[in-house]
């Protein structure tokens, strides 16, 4: 079986939409964030190239989720 090539995602921006996941051991609130990221993958032999944008979700940075608590705050 042929695997195929691995793809290569680049974060490109945040969106400024969030959700909260719980922490499956702990059950502690975690931030996450939307992000917009392109997926990537040159041609090879037998596989065609991708090269798509996206969108996916990731866990915050302490930086994030204040400026998105402070953004909330004000609204």
């Amino acid at each position: 079986m042929i695997e195929p090539l691995p793809a290569h995602i680049v974060e490109k921006s945040l969106t400024g939409r969030f959700r909260f996941r719980r922490q499956p051991v702990t059950g502690v609130a975690i931030l996450q964030v939307e992000i917009n990221q392109k997926l990537i993958r040159r041609a090879s032999t037998h596989f065609p190239a991708i090269d798509r944008d996206s969108k996916s979700w990731r866990d915050a940075s302490m930086e994030e989720a204040y400026s998105i608590q402070m953004k909330s705050n004000h609204e």
